[in-house]
């Protein structure tokens, strides 16, 4: 797995010859690991040169694995986690952690992520584009704050992106199809081109179009759980689209200018949800749940070299919407009396994002002892969710709440959110070995919100009600990082970092209720909702290694960390707050390693290992002082982090003739059973994957087969009890089952 860089015949240091020996074959003629360059310090650097705890995954390996989507390197990354049920989540959010910190606040309420998510230059809100045209994925572990700001309270996900070439005319045409165990057949296209525009610009557009096949059959039950007879197969077919425009203009030979957008859309004709897994994957509902997300970013980079200085000046808009459905005919239909219900019962929900992004910093060269990076940077951005939840003809709730114009209940539900700091990162080299590095970033963020609801009686009192809550906040974040670097290819660190995530404000609960102030008393300590929630409270301590052995036939990168997590942010609700409201309590301890192995015995063969182990728990109940409400005691295990998460990887290329290749390449990810959530003790289960591909290559020409998920495994992914009665069944998900496919590719 080619996921590390290296500089080229990098000599070992004395006392390495025995280990080289016992790891590789005494082959004469091995290649050199192909170098990655990374921007995780927001500069251009050899990933074996970067201080900091990370993968990347070059342009090369995400085309040998086969990398179209999130879910496609979640399993591949030590250490990354998610709770991502599909390629659509809920409303467009997916949490995702890293290091075993992964949110348990509410994202679609108030809160945020745990670990930023960039493409390029600009912080989004984690989405899921159909990858295509990407030189790499970079994965940062532990505290980004002090370059990358809010949300970056584990670390930070960049997805980026390749620029337009100036002196060349290129690009690619790719079509594939493939077939599912059990399921249904499915195609994707994609395609590149590369066009220089006279001496100084150049332009490069890239699209795409997958129909990914279902597997899912479903099963039309009646309000009692009851199957009517009626099936429909293979109903979670999902269709990707994407496109990329891309505008390089070098204006002079020291100020360039690149502009670019980006389009990327998915549609599900049903969530991967199902109720029934293992021999039959299907889902028991009243009717389809489908889903889409879609989004649009647009960029306009700047660059102006002043001497042995960069200025760097990146504003970029982005634009998303996404919608889902779920059938909840089980939690309203007892309350409808009376029985049965013959209409369907169903809550849309919609989530709406725009965002305004500005960041200008000034980089040093990299010839000096002292280098640096400057920065401001400024976020406006506007969230709105809506749900909405239609009564279908009924006229009362338990046949004593009356239910007004048809509506059960419709919610929606703006959040804006200002953020401006000002950031640096300096590091000096007293010597060739030996350097330290201090970062600082200074924000203030404004959060405002309104909540605006229109229900029954019985979920709103009063019928309508108007809430707004706000929020304001500033503070730094600091970094001090030490390095050795005692020989030619041999780094060695240890780091420091305060971690940041964004706090924000609770929405009123509604009024004159008084069954209210006993809920919240019970929950929060205090007969009244606090008005916000503050930033968490997150110091991480790392130490790490990177090596490099037998002039750069193998690399092995270590770390190891200790994370304290206070003032954990805590999504929480009660029967009069139905947005939900977080709240800052307890604290979370987080400790673990990443190991990461690459080896070139030959110039044939390649192998990777990356193995993470985290032990997240609770340390101090996460209850606030007075509440009776613990949602968790100490000693608690965090939900959804895996303790053990390993990859691996082969790739074995060998001619066929004197211009054809023939490769072989194989893939197997191991993810440990993770709790379900903080209250209960069901866990999702363990899992293995493994993908295989072979095919032949030549200057133009590339060719293969390939099957994922070759063992057809099936795990509960959810957690979740599958069951089809009144008031108790459970959405469960799981792996894809065995998919055949073949690609074939022509470059020009």
């Amino acid at each position: 797995m080619s996921i590390h860089g290296c500089r080229n015949a990098r000599s070992a240091a004395p006392g390495s010859a025995v280990v080289v020996a016992l790891l590789l074959p005494a082959y004469g003629t091995a290649q050199v690991l192909e170098e990655v360059v990374v921007s995780a310090q927001k500069r251009q650097e050899s990933i074996q040169d970067v201080a900091i705890g990370m993968t990347a995954i070059g342009s090369e390996e995400l085309e040998n694995l086969r990398i179209n989507d999130f879910e496609d390197y979640l399993s591949l990354v030590p250490g990354l986690s998610s709770n991502l049920a599909g390629p659509v989540s809920d409303r467009g959010v997916r949490p995702i952690g890293l290091r075993g910190v992964q949110t348990v606040s509410n994202t679609i309420v108030n809160g945020q992520n745990t670990v930023g998510f960039y493409i390029n230059d600009t912080p989004i809100p984690v989405a899921n584009p159909r990858l295509v045209d990407l030189e790499r994925i970079e994965v940062l572990r532990g505290p980004q704050g002090t370059l990358y700001g809010s949300s970056s309270l584990a670390g930070t996900v960049k997805l980026v992106t390749k620029r337009p070439e100036l002196d060349v005319v290129n690009g690619h045409i790719e079509a594939g199809v493939s077939s599912v165990d059990d399921g249904g057949t499915g195609y994707d296209v994609e395609a590149l081109l590369n066009m220089p525009i006279g001496d100084r610009a150049a332009l490069r557009v890239s699209a795409c179009n997958e129909e990914q096949p279902g597997y899912i059959d479903f099963v039309d039950i009646d309000a009692l759980g009851v199957p009517t007879g009626l099936e429909e197969s293979d109903v979670n077919d999902m269709t990707a689209r994407g496109a990329r425009a891309a505008l390089r203009f070098d204006i002079t030979d020291s100020f360039r200018l690149n502009a670019s957008y980006m389009y990327s859309k998915r549609e599900l004709d049903s969530s991967h949800f199902i109720t029934q897994g293992e021999a039959e994957i299907a889902l028991f509902a009243r009717f389809l749940m489908p889903a889409y997300d879609e989004f649009s970013l647009a960029d306009v980079n700047l660059e102006w070299d002043v001497g042995s200085v960069s200025i760097v000046s990146t504003t970029s808009y982005f634009d998303s919407e996404s919608d889902t459905v779920q059938d909840i005919t089980d939690a309203l239909g007892v309350l409808l009396r009376p029985l049965p219900v013959p209409e369907l019962r169903y809550t849309p929900f919609a989530n709406r994002n725009k965002e305004l992004t500005h960041e200008t910093r000034v980089v040093s060269g990299a010839d000096s002892p002292l280098q640096y990076v400057f920065g401001v940077f400024y976020t406006d951005r506007e969230e709105v969710s809506h749900t909405f939840l239609p009564a279908f003809g009924k006229t009362s709730v338990l046949e004593v709440f009356p239910i007004l114009d048809d509506v059960l209940f419709t919610n929606t539900s703006p959040r804006l959110r200002k953020e401006l700091a000002v950031f640096g990162d300096v590091t000096y080299h007293f010597t060739e070995r030996w350097a330290a590095a201090l970062g600082l970033r200074y924000y203030d963020f404004d959060f405002k919100t309104v909540d605006d609801f229109f229900g029954t009686s019985l979920l709103v009192p009063g019928n309508a009600q108007v809430l707004r809550g706000a929020a304001k906040e500033d503070g730094v974040v600091p970094k001090v990082r030490l390095e050795l670097r005692p020989g030619d290819g041999y780094l060695f660190y240890a780091t420091a970092a305060k971690g940041f995530r964004m706090g924000g404000a609770n929405f009123p609960l509604p009024t004159n209720v008084p069954s209210c102030a006993a809920q919240v008393q019970a929950v929060f300590g205090q007969p009244t909702l606090p008005s916000g929630f503050q930033s968490d409270s997150l110091w991480s301590y790392e130490l790490g290694g990177k090596t490099t052995w037998a002039g750069g036939r193998l690399i092995v990168n270590a770390a190891v960390y200790q994370i304290d997590w206070e003032d954990t942010q805590v999504a929480t609700g009660t029967l009069c707050n139905f947005s939900g409201a977080v709240l800052n309590a307890g604290a979370v301890e987080s400790r673990g390693g990443e190991l990461e192995i690459q080896a070139a015995p030959s110039d044939q063969l390649t192998l990777g290992l990356a193995a993470a182990y985290t032990d997240s728990k609770v340390v101090e109940p996460l209850q606030l002082p007075g509440a009776t409400r613990i949602f968790a005691q100490a000693g608690t295990p965090m939900p959804n982090i895996p303790e053990w998460s390993v990859s691996a990887t082969a790739d074995y290329t060998f001619p066929v003739s004197a211009s054809w290749d023939a490769f072989a390449r194989l893939d197997y990810r191991y993810m440990s059973d993770r709790p379900v959530n903080l209250t209960t003790t069901a866990r999702k289960e363990a899992y293995g994957l493994g993908n295989f591909r072979v095919g032949a290559t030549n200057d133009r020409w590339t060719a293969s087969l390939y099957v994922e998920n070759f063992t057809d495994e099936r795990p509960s992914l959810g957690g979740t009890p599958a069951t089809t009665s009144l008031g108790g069944r459970g959405l469960d998900y799981t792996l894809r089952p065995r998919t055949y496919g073949m690609i074939l590719e022509y470059q020009f």
